[in-house]
């Protein structure tokens, strides 16, 4: 849909004005750019990868919006103004609406009439070479500004002025840029027709080969033609999976709508034009015997039982997070001043050891004040004892034992300020080196400590899957870890019953993980994460070789065993789960 907004004589006035934008000397400098730029961001790729991956949340839309209308008005007048500068008119520009979103136009469909194919090329490369300075200056400047804002929208500019050339406008497979090029290139100003033509004729000899061919096939047209056949349907349906988790319920209409356009409405007209061929008397081919009906159709079947054949891309697994092995906390049970730590991360201890003391001067002074109050108590029973006054001694012994009691209750504190080791094993990460010095409340954790296996991974099971995980118990799998790398572990337990509490916050989707969850309220009032549906929580243990790679809290995947998804069972899996969201998200609307 496009909608003009300028009239063409206006743009070409100032497209007039801005013709030393195009001049050799700038293509030079624009590629000079464009190389010191990419060499900067190779260099200090962290800096600039860690910026540009906090656009990646709901709230960086409003950089990539504005970063996308500067970059596409910026290469659509990189057009018009190497089009005034060979001589081609300019019709209108305005906007025009691709998937519900705004894209800026120049209409230079007169650009044909230039009989210079070079001339053509160029104009058609012009907005790419924009596109790139845009996004090469924009590069340089987020590596060198500490403006936020300046930041966020450069690293937009200068990740879709690469990534959008590169994937669309450069790509012949396309009727962009690139295409228009290759076809002025290879002189065939029809090159996307005819490839087409080239495979429907192909496919045509196989499903009917008793059908008189119209059109030579070719095998280089027929290896581009289904190149583009292949891309614009992969194109086509990440279009589609991106309206759909985009626009949601709108995302379905516009699925629905572009299904139609695109695949029912040609199939109609094309029908309704063989009838009227038929009609008015144009030759036609003779029906097809039974035999070429049996192979077409056998050659249908086929195709469709291979989604039931080949394997999905992505197999069923189950999402974990790397988690300490029967960790336990070592908390304090009276306060103090960390001022010493005997023990390092990672190392072995034993049921008893000291791992740390703390000081507590209040304390010491307490337990020294009440010494001398139970000496004071013994002399003085002492005295009353040898002057024979029992009914002083009775009241003094009571206050001694009181007094006996309070002191054995400080010792117990002072003894407690050196910290133990309840059981033997590992001490977990931990910074205590760092808080010598700090002053602990009771009650307060210390340090973790695990068994001997220190880790140990946590998968979240799905209904279906635990059966499969069951019947696994014990043997041994390989776990897929977020960063890339892999492990091997072994099932060791699975729950017997499935819960929908979470009780890795790590693997809900509101913390970046892959699992949906809602807010429910517990009891008391505290909210829990509860997940959508019952799932089941395994354990796979890792060994220490392993485990010396792994950071508690690492996200991580496993293979379920025992189970092969095919291209349906994916199709379908994706689309129960797709469907699910919006029935929820449309409950929790209304």
């Amino acid at each position: 849909v496009r909608i003009p907004l300028v009239k063409g004589h206006y743009l070409e006035r100032l497209a007039t004005w801005l013709q030393p934008v195009v001049s050799p000397l700038a293509v030079l400098f624009a590629l000079l750019l464009a190389l010191i730029a990419a060499i900067s961001v190779v260099a200090n790729w962290d800096l600039f990868g860690s910026r540009a991956g906090q656009l990646f949340v709901p709230d960086g839309r409003l950089w990539w919006i504005v970063a996308w209308l500067i970059l596409k008005a910026a290469h659509e007048m990189g057009h018009a103004i190497v089009a005034v500068r060979v001589g081609s008119q300019i019709r209108s520009a305005g906007i025009s609406l691709i998937c519900l979103a705004p894209v800026p136009y120049v209409d230079i469909s007169d650009l044909w009439t230039i009989s210079n194919r070079w001339h053509r090329m160029w104009c058609c490369a012009a907005g790419m070479l924009v596109e790139i300075s845009l996004a090469a200056a924009a590069a340089l400047i987020a590596l060198t500004t500490d403006n936020l804002s300046i930041q966020y929208l450069c690293c937009a500019v200068a990740t879709l002025g690469t990534v959008t050339t590169l994937l669309f406008n450069m790509n012949p497979l396309v009727r962009f840029d690139g295409y228009f090029i290759l076809s002025d290139c290879l002189n065939r100003p029809n090159l996307w027709s005819e490839a087409g033509g080239v495979v429907r004729q192909a496919v045509r000899r196989v499903l009917r080969p008793g059908r008189p061919a119209t059109q030579p096939v070719t095998l280089g047209l027929l290896a581009y033609g289904s190149a583009c056949f292949i891309y614009r349907v992969f194109l086509l349906t990440s279009l589609a999976a991106w309206a759909l988790l985009v626009w949601q319920g709108l995302g379905v209409v516009l699925v629905i709508w572009g299904g139609y356009s695109i695949v029912i409405a040609p199939w109609i007209r094309q029908r309704r034009q063989s009838a009227l061929a038929r009609q008015q008397g144009a030759a036609e081919y003779p029906p097809p015997s039974w035999a070429e009906r049996g192979l077409g159709w056998s050659l249908i079947g086929l195709c469709a039982g291979m989604l039931f054949i080949l394997p999905a891309p992505i197999q069923p697994s189950a999402p974990g997070v790397v988690s300490l092995h029967d960790p336990q906390t070592i908390r304090l049970d009276t306060e103090g001043f960390l001022s010493e730590v005997l023990v390092a991360p990672g190392q072995s201890v034993e049921a008893g050891q000291v791992l740390a003391r703390l000081q507590n001067p209040e304390l010491a002074l307490d337990l020294a004040s009440k010494q001398n109050q139970v000496c004071s108590a013994e002399e003085k029973m002492h005295s009353l004892r040898a002057r024979g006054d029992l009914g002083q001694l009775q009241a003094e012994s009571a206050k001694l034992r009181s007094l006996q009691a309070q002191l054995e209750q400080l010792e117990s504190q002072v003894d407690q300020l050196e910290v133990r080791a309840p059981i033997d094993g590992r001490v977990a990460h931990s910074d205590l080196h760092r808080q010598i010095g700090r002053f602990f409340d009771d009650g307060d954790p210390l340090c973790v400590i695990t068994g001997d296996e220190p880790l140990e991974i946590l998968a979240s099971i799905d209904q279906q899957d635990a059966t499969f995980v069951r019947s696994a118990l014990g043997q041994d799998i390989t776990v897929y870890l977020a960063d890339g790398g892999r492990t091997a572990g072994r099932i060791h337990d699975l729950e017997l019953r499935g819960s929908r509490r979470l009780n890795q916050p790590v693997l809900a989707a509101a913390y970046g993980g892959p699992l949906t969850v809602e807010l429910e309220p517990d009891a008391r009032g505290t909210e829990q994460l509860q997940l959508l549906e019952p799932r089941f929580e395994a354990r796979i243990r890792v060994s220490r070789t392993a485990a010396e790679h792994l950071v508690p809290g690492q996200l991580a995947s496993i293979r379920i065993p025992g189970r092969r998804a095919s291209l349906w069972d994916g199709l379908r899996r994706w689309a129960t789960v797709r469907w699910t969201a919006l029935v929820r998200q449309s409950q929790a609307s209304s």
